[in-house]
């Protein structure tokens, strides 16, 4: 029989995906100012990055598995592990989302010198983002007290995102002068 993993290392999984979370938010963050101030240089900021959102999601994902093999979880340990897989991946995608609206930004500032997209557009992606935002806070403040009350409010403030998400990034690209 094997020795029983300490909770350190789930810890150190949380701390992970704590750090991550923090990345993606903050990518969303840039992305956006980029966008609304035509600010290139925060855009390719933000496109560097996004590989540090790529190895921090294989390094959760890696975590996971080694715990998943070495504890051999059950029931609500189980759940809780194959949660937290599914957190790094949508903060993955979300970090994506974020790098698109980056691309979107330079696309733009380079079409247009600078010319800002339409208002109503830029105000209906900085709603969905300020939405994101705070889910993702909330999922982290969730996940960092480990209360499962919170993260279940968490993903119920989810269902408010469907069908806004993906951003419509080719839109805020084609900004015409």
């Amino acid at each position: 029989m094997s020795a029983r993993p300490s909770d350190t290392e789930l810890g150190h999984l949380i701390g992970l995906l704590l750090k991550l979370g923090r990345l993606v938010t903050q990518q969303i963050r840039d992305a956006l100012e980029a966008l609304r101030e035509s600010k290139g240089a925060l855009a390719r900021m933000v496109l560097r990055r996004e590989d540090w959102v790529d190895a921090l999601e294989l390094e959760a994902h890696d975590r996971i598995v080694d715990l998943l093999l070495k504890r051999q979880p059950v029931g609500l340990e189980l759940r809780a592990m194959l949660a937290l897989g599914n957190s790094v991946r949508d903060l993955e995608r979300m970090g994506n989302e974020a790098e698109s609206i980056a691309r979107a930004a330079l696309e733009a500032q380079a079409r247009t010198l600078g010319v800002q997209p339409p208002r109503e557009l830029s105000s209906d992606v900085e709603a969905t983002a300020a939405l994101v935002i705070e889910i993702v806070e909330g999922g982290l403040f969730a996940i960092a007290q480990l209360d499962l009350d919170e993260a279940a409010a968490s993903v119920h403030d989810d269902a408010g995102l469907k069908g806004t998400l993906p951003v419509d990034t080719a839109a805020l690209a084609d900004v015409q002068p």
